[in-house]
């Protein structure tokens, strides 16, 4: 069964669907070298350290940040938040997993971190975006929301 449904899990849902009411403060912040608890990172090495360190439940989100309106919808109504913000630094470590089209300086992504990304897109089978992974300290699959253009979550 992909859902377990502990404590942790249960708040983790009820809050991603109540969050959409109090989120519009623009909080969006991505760390790209280091984890900051209630920060987005890139760094998936610094994040693994944070989640030992915490363990806490590890938040994927697999993203096209300048091209697909899903990503840019989420990231600017969700993810953008205080409300998410001070969520995700109780409950999640938060991954930024982007695949942006054009590259500039507001979303430059190194080389490593390019491929890093590759690498998880490859091993989580991700097809669509965006796609939300939680997953345990131990990084095994608590649930997965992928979003199609059939299937679109509605907040």
């Amino acid at each position: 069964m992909l859902f377990k449904f502990n404590k942790k899990l249960i708040v983790f849902i009820i809050f991603f669907i109540f969050i959409h009411s109090f989120g519009k403060s623009k909080t969006f912040k991505i760390q790209t070298s280091r984890h900051k608890a209630g920060a987005w990172t890139m760094d998936y090495m610094a994040a693994m350290d944070y989640i030992k360190k915490t363990n806490k439940l590890v938040l994927f989100y697999f993203t096209g940040s300048d091209w697909n309106d899903y990503c840019i919808y989420l990231t600017k109504n969700i993810f953008s938040g205080k409300a998410w913000s001070q969520f995700s630094k109780d409950y999640l470590a938060t991954i930024y997993i982007d695949f942006p089209k054009y590259q500039n300086a507001r979303n430059k992504i190194p080389f490593s971190t390019k491929r890093k990304n590759k690498s998880l897109l490859n091993k989580y089978n991700i097809s669509f975006f965006p796609t939300i992974l939680l997953l345990d300290k131990d990084l095994k699959l608590l649930a997965s929301l992928p979003f199609t253009k059939k299937k679109i979550l509605v907040l």
